[in-house]
C-alpha cells in the first residue's frame, strides 16, 4: 500500500464582497485533505490518519479583495425624535431636527442643508394635542345690562366643560365664575328737561317693547324712556 499523501483543497468564491461599493473582501473555505477525509477543527493543518501536514507555503489563500465598482457620494435628509407638543392640553405642535447627511461608501457627514435641497425635506412640525387637560369653568360673554341707571343686572351663562367639550361635574366649586354682576348705577334723572325729546315716531313701540334699558334707545326716546325708569322691567332672555 502506497504512502498517503495530503493536499489543499478550496470552495469556489460564492460568498458576497463584504462592501456595497469601493473595495471589500470575499472568503472562501480552504481544508486540508488526507485518505480522503478532511480535518475537523482544531486537528491543524495535517491530513487525516496520516500524521503528516499540508505543505504550508501552498495553502491558498482563503479570502481576496473585491470591489462592485467605485462608491458615489449620496446625500439624504435624517430627522430626530419629535419633542414634546407645545401644548399640556389642547392643540399644540411638535417639533424635530432635520439635518442633511452626505454618505460615501461607510462614511457619514453632517453638512449643509443646500446639499439636500433637491430631495423632498420632511416636516419639522406637526400638530398634536396635550392629554394633559383638567375639566374648566367656560363663560359665554356678559348680556346688556337690564337697565340704563339706578342699578340694572348683567347676566352670563357659566358651564363646567371637559377637554372635549362636553358637560362635566369636576370643576373646582371654588373657581366657579359669578353668573350676574351690577350694572348701570348712576342715579336716573327724575324728570325730562327740554333737551329730553322723543325723535322717532316710534317710541311708544320702544317702551311697549321695554327697549328702553339700551343706550341707544334711550337716547332715540328719551322722553317716553324717562318716564318708565322708576320701573324695573324684567332681565332680557
Amino acid at each position: 500500500m502506497g504512502p498517503c499523501t495530503t493536499t489543499w483543497f478550496h470552495s469556489d468564491w460564492n460568498s458576497k464582497c463584504s462592501a456595497e461599493c469601493g473595495t471589500g473582501i470575499q472568503r472562501r473555505s480552504v481544508v486540508c485533505l488526507g485518505s480522503g477525509a478532511a480535518l475537523g477543527p482544531g486537528q491543524g493543518e495535517a491530513g487525516a490518519g496520516t500524521g503528516q501536514s499540508c505543505p504550508p507555503g501552498s495553502r491558498p489563500p482563503d479570502m481576496r479583495a473585491c470591489s462592485l465598482g467605485p462608491c458615489e457620494r449620496t446625500w439624504r435628509w435624517y430627522t430626530g425624535p419629535w419633542g414634546e407638543c407645545s401644548s399640556e392640553c389642547g392643540s399644540g405642535t411638535q417639533r424635530r431636527d432635520i439635518i442633511c447627511v452626505s454618505k460615501l461608501g461607510t462614511e457619514f457627514n453632517v453638512t449643509s442643508p443646500s446639499n439636500c435641497s433637491h430631495l423632498p425635506r420632511p416636516p419639522a412640525l406637526q400638530p398634536c394635542q396635550g392629554q394633559a387637560c383638567q375639566d374648566r369653568w367656560f363663560s359665554t360673554p356678559w348680556s346688556p345690562c337690564s337697565r340704563s341707571c339706578q342699578g340694572g343686572t348683567q347676566t352670563r351663562e357659566v358651564q363646567c366643560l371637559s377637554a372635549n367639550q362636553t358637560l362635566s361635574t369636576r370643576c373646582p366649586p371654588q373657581l366657579r365664575p359669578s353668573r350676574k354682576r351690577p350694572c348701570n348705577s348712576q342715579p336716573c334723572s327724575q324728570r325730562p328737561d327740554d333737551q329730553c325729546k322723543d325723535s322717532s315716531p316710534h317710541c311708544p313701540l320702544v317702551v311697549q317693547a321695554r327697549l328702553c334699558v339700551y343706550p341707544y334707545y334711550t337716547a332715540t326716546c328719551c322722553r317716553s324712556c324717562a318716564h318708565v325708569l322708576e320701573r324695573s322691567p324684567q332681565d332680557p332672555s
